[in-house]
């Protein structure tokens, strides 16, 4: 296997300025906040994600579930932006690990194409708070 690693190296001379963070707690136990996680997609409420694909899974010896899958979303483009792609849909690749132990699902996304315009990558950690209430610390850079 390719060893999944949800952490993004940066890029020689890429930024690395936070644009958004947040952070929330479920009231729910991380088994039932982790289960929802791989449910999200396709919703009602998500109408522009199109469809996720899993690329590679597979569980490691240390019992951790390593996942990467391509998410495919509708771009709402301005008219007179559509030149410049050539495809008005956007790639990200995620990559996930959930360690049934340590009670966390940590995600990472990025989008894959249109990167010469704008990089987005995207940091999600799920982990227990204690038997009965999930912390979320969500951030993207």
């Amino acid at each position: 296997s390719s060893g999944i690693n949800a952490e993004w190296p940066l890029r020689p001379g890429s930024s690395n300025m936070k644009f958004w963070q947040s952070s929330h707690t479920f009231q729910h136990p991380w088994s039932t906040v982790s289960q929802a996680f791989w449910r999200k997609y396709p919703n009602e409420y998500q109408l522009g994600v199109e469809g996720t694909d899993v690329i590679e899974r597979f569980v490691s010896d240390d019992g951790k579930l390593h996942s990467k899958r391509i998410i495919v979303s509708s771009w709402k483009i301005p008219t007179f932006m559509k030149i410049f792609f050539s495809d008005p849909r956007a790639y990200a690749v995620e990559y996930s690990i959930v360690d049934p132990k340590a009670k966390t699902l940590t995600l990472s996304s990025q989008n894959i194409n249109a990167e010469w315009f704008f990089l987005m990558r995207e940091k999600v950690v799920y982990s227990a708070a204690d038997d009965e209430t999930t912390q979320l610390q969500h951030e993207a850079r």
